[in-house]
């Protein structure tokens, strides 16, 4: 009997690598497209974790990704566009538009009239200038340079409309080994302290863990924004009994865990609520099962990990956490900050003053009671500094995503429809929506998105909730 059940579990063994590797060579096969979205992805995490405008790094993400946008405007506009497709499209051409829309040159008549622009039309006056024809946007050049950031993200979304499921199942898993490998880089940085060599930034979080980003925040999201999509995965092996289900569960348990030390390692407040907001949104996947065996076996491996994972913050980042949560919430500045940039908004309404030009801005309206050592270059909440920098209209391209965003939850969360062909699929979807509202509430406190990184993973998010697109089928012409 031992013999019999040693060779089945050889057999069993072999069959699971047998399919591993199977995998890789589905991998290796596919399309140019899939290589080059996952280059410009892979360069955007690497390079694009900065937090001012006009870095040489963010330039290269930039560059790298203008063949692919070429390549998949012309794939989208050969295909056949679905409405989710059509109402996402019509969003992200918004996007674009709003900022050049704020480099328009408008007359010295115009401009001048619109609200907050007296001091600046005086500014020439004094100086004996004659006024000349400017934009909504106060300062052109830091405008140009937040539309240019937008070009890794909507490069990213329009390639991976683009992409079958293998495609995106593979982008997904490359993502989770990134976020692995930026855990143990953060590691690295905590072990060799303040002046490590591997903190890639000049960053104002000089104790903490920040893998390849400038700030422990945005590292943070990074990592709560993964762990949906490993918890997806869990579920999805569990529930479609694939070959190399127990490899996958047994890396799924590493990663897992691993992913909730480098948060705890990060010490950031909102990441820890955010994470364990993750983890619940993680359990919820387990629905995907079609029955409860399926269910319960997916949720038990989900509860593992994340119980191994707890161990870990005991042992290495506790007392760094317990440290930062007796900080006052009232005394932090994010919401001094907050309060003064709703305030100068007011002024600039109902078209704001510009995209990019929050610091001069701010700068202009800094009172010395309200001077701080640390140089302040985001309002820490995305909506109100979009309020100062667009005014109404990129509050109206908000509402306008969040109503899209409800719209594509009741393909995501119902039950798997003929679109779907495995759990796999629809769990990927239903975490790429979670990670999407992840990092919506993250905004209310601080500015992820402002990064190249974490925009264009966002944008990655949002393109996996829709289903792939499709050729145009040949017409065939008629003859008489």
């Amino acid at each position: 009997m031992m013999a019999v059940g040693r060779a089945a579990s050889r057999a069993s063994k072999r069959v699971a690598w047998t399919a591993i590797k199977d995998r890789c060579v589905e991998v290796l096969s596919l399309r140019p497209e899939w290589w080059a979205s996952g280059a410009v992805l892979c360069l955007a995490l690497l390079f694009g974790g900065g937090t001012r405008q006009g870095l040489w790094s963010d330039a290269i993400v930039q560059i790298s990704s203008l063949p692919l946008f070429a390549v998949a405007l012309a794939h989208i506009a050969r295909a056949e566009r679905s409405t989710p497709v059509l109402l996402a499209l019509c969003l992200a051409a918004g996007i674009v538009l709003l900022p050049l829309t704020q480099l328009l040159p408008l007359p010295p008549a115009m401009w001048t009239a619109l609200p907050g622009r007296a001091e600046f039309a005086a500014a020439f006056d004094t100086a004996d200038i004659s006024t000349p024809w400017l934009g909504i946007s106060l300062s052109p050049g830091a405008t140009w340079r937040s539309t240019l950031a937008l070009l890794p993200a909507i490069t990213v979304f329009l390639s991976v409309l683009t992409l079958g499921r293998h495609a995106r199942r593979a982008l997904t898993l490359m993502l989770i080994a990134f976020g692995f490998v930026s855990v143990l880089v953060g590691l690295a940085q905590l072990t060799q302290g303040p002046e490590s060599a591997l903190r890639f930034y000049h960053p104002t979080n000089r104790t903490e863990a920040v893998g390849f980003f400038a700030n422990r925040n945005h590292f943070a999201a990074l990592l709560y924004t993964i762990l949906p999509f490993t918890a997806a995965w869990v579920v999805g092996l569990a529930a479609d009994r694939r070959p190399e289900m127990m490899v996958g569960l047994a890396l799924s348990v590493l990663v897992f865990a691993s992913l909730l030390l480098g948060l705890g390692m990060a010490r950031s407040r909102a990441g820890l609520v955010l994470a364990m907001l993750a983890g619940l949104g993680s359990v919820a996947l387990t629905r995907t099962g079609r029955d409860k065996a399926e269910l319960w076996r997916g949720a038990r491996v989900v509860f593992f990990s994340g119980l191994i994972g707890f161990v870990l913050i005991l042992q290495f980042a506790m007392i760094g956490i317990l440290q930062r949560l007796q900080t006052d919430l009232a005394d932090d500045a994010r919401w001094e900050l907050t309060g003064v940039t709703w305030t100068v908004a007011q002024r600039f309404q109902p078209f704001g003053s510009g995209l990019g030009t929050f610091e001069p801005i701010y700068r202009m309206h800094e009172t010395i009671d309200r001077l701080r050592p640390t140089f302040v270059n985001h309002a820490h909440n995305d909506y109100v500094e979009l309020l100062l920098e667009a005014g109404w209209p990129a509050i109206a391209m908000v509402l306008g995503f969040v109503l899209w965003l409800a719209y594509m939850s009741g393909g995501v969360w119902r039950r798997p429809s003929r679109e779907t062909t495995g759990a796999i699929d629809l769990s990927l979807r239903r975490a790429a929506m979670l990670a999407v509202v992840l990092l919506l509430l993250h905004s209310s406190v601080d500015y992820p998105l402002r990064t190249t990184a974490l925009s264009t993973l966002f944008a990655f998010f949002c393109a996996l909730m829709i289903p792939p697109v499709r050729p145009r089928p040949p017409v065939h012409a008629e003859h008489g």
